[in-house]
């Protein structure tokens, strides 16, 4: 049986938690292969043909906006999307963008081994995250509470 969720990429114990009882399953969590699950806390705000949004649960909670969007079937990579998806994932975008009058906004994907890109869930999905305006200050000045971080890889000591 292939693995659903990489243990490793829970950032809080309560992810952790939960990536495990995901883990024993062996299935596909929700809200990726099934839209409704006991970790899952938020409805699907949008479903179409090939994909699903909803608010992501766990991840990017000090963000404006924090979206999954989801492919309907199981798929493990964007090498898989099909052309009609790709059209309906680019009105799907645009569809968010106006409703939630977005000013700017980081779409963001992992594909292939977890372990080389920190994602959680096997599942392709997307990320589509807003922050709030940014504060009139240097980077270093802002503090990491208001900072949105992502973990796309690792790098060598």
């Amino acid at each position: 049986m292939a693995k659903k969720v990489n243990v490793n990429s829970a950032y809080n114990e309560e992810y952790r938690e939960v990536l495990e009882k995901i883990e024993k399953s062996g299935q596909c969590p929700a809200p990726f292969c099934k839209d409704k699950g006991p970790n899952h806390k938020h409805k699907i705000e949008y479903k179409s043909e090939f994909w699903k949004v909803t608010r992501n649960t766990y991840n990017y909670q000090n963000a404006k906006f924090a979206f999954l969007i989801i492919p309907n079937r199981h798929v493990e990579d964007f090498l898989e999307i099909l052309i009609a998806e790709w059209r309906e994932l680019r009105r799907i975008i645009r569809y968010l963008v106006k409703k939630h009058d977005l000013k700017g906004y980081t779409f963001m994907w992992r594909m292939g081994e977890t372990s080389h890109t920190g994602a959680s869930v096997v599942h392709l999905h997307a990320h589509l995250i807003c922050g709030y305006e940014r504060p009139d200050k240097l980077e270093k000045e802002i503090p990491d509470s208001q900072i949105i971080k992502a973990v796309v890889g690792f790098g060598k000591e």
